[in-house]
């Protein structure tokens, strides 16, 4: 298995179909995206450092943003957060950041020029994430929970931005730190407290106001029960990218669950990342370092590679 410090699956997956589809012996057009059947399943696998942090948002805005088609599991997460504030919806903030990542080439429809021995090595990437968790992708006939990729800010090569796009609105931006994760706070005690910040596109050198912002103090108990976590980072993900029907099944080492260290935050948001400019306070979330594996497919087919992977 390739090791190194990554995010989630997401990028590092997509990062590998942009560069391999802009490689391939597929006839393309710029105007095109690759077909469905140019991206197939047992893309990636790694190792993953990430942060997920759960805001309360309400529920009437959590539903404006969801696609009016997919219903939104209520019942679900109520299931497993007994105490849940009514009119409320757990919306899913996700926070990585990679040094470097050797992605698998396991089985791309096309041949690509990677000579690396079947690995492709992806630098330099960083990237904030939302997720909206509880979507009934496959309609009332299916109790499969997904998530909805909204909105994703990223800091990385050309390639990577443009295969994040085949899932989801995916914008470029800068950080700071620009590829440490998050920095120490000045004053503070090492480890203590920290920050990251997130520009889009040429804000920050601009002078503008950055578009994200999370401050975190290492401290606090898990405030949301195990099962909870696992549901909720363990769900297929989909988005209004520019590849129709396209989902992307997320495994991972799930001992990571196991009493995962814990944070408090505070998270500033602003247009285009969010619908209006707003700061959460008080936010829960847990770091997540874990091996992981990914599957890129359509939606429909989620439920037989689930069971498949149970």
């Amino acid at each position: 298995m390739s090791t190194s410090y990554l995010t989630r699956a997401l990028l590092a997956a997509s990062s590998l179909i942009a560069a391999a589809y802009a490689q391939s012996s597929v006839t393309t057009t710029t105007s095109s995206p690759p077909s469905q059947t140019s991206i197939v399943p047992n893309v990636v696998d790694g190792y993953a450092n990430e942060s997920a942090a759960i805001v309360p948002i309400d529920y009437d805005l959590a539903r404006s943003i969801v696609p009016a088609n997919y219903t939104i599991m209520t019942g679900a997460y109520e299931s497993l957060l007994p105490n849940w504030p009514k009119g409320k919806y757990p919306v899913s903030l996700m926070f990585m950041q990679a040094v470097e990542e050797e992605l698998a080439l396991f089985s791309l429809a096309y041949e690509t020029n990677d000579t690396s021995n079947g690995e492709l090595v992806v630098s330099n990437l960083t990237r904030v994430a939302i997720r909206f968790p509880f979507v009934s992708r496959l309609g009332s006939s299916a109790s499969i929970p997904f998530r909805f990729a909204n909105v994703v800010v990223i800091q990385a090569p050309e390639s990577n931005i443009v295969g994040s796009s085949y899932l989801q609105q995916s914008l470029p931006g800068t950080f700071d730190p620009p590829l440490g994760g998050y920095a120490a706070v000045p004053g503070c005690p090492t480890g203590e407290k920290a920050y990251s910040t997130a520009w889009n596109g040429t804000d920050q050198a601009d002078g503008k106001p950055p578009t994200w912002k999370i401050d975190i103090e290492e401290k606090g108990d898990i405030t949301y029960p195990p099962e909870f976590w696992r549901n909720v980072t363990t769900q297929p993900f989909f988005g209004g990218g520019s590849v129709p029907d396209l989902c992307l099944v997320y495994r991972f080492d799930e001992s990571s669950l196991n009493n995962p260290p814990a944070f408090t935050a505070t998270v500033s948001v602003k247009p285009p990342y969010w619908p209006r400019e707003e700061t959460f306070k008080d936010i829960h979330g847990i770091h997540i370092p874990a091996a992981f594996s990914e599957t890129f497919l359509s939606c429909e087919s989620v439920p037989g590679e689930l069971a498949k992977g149970s």
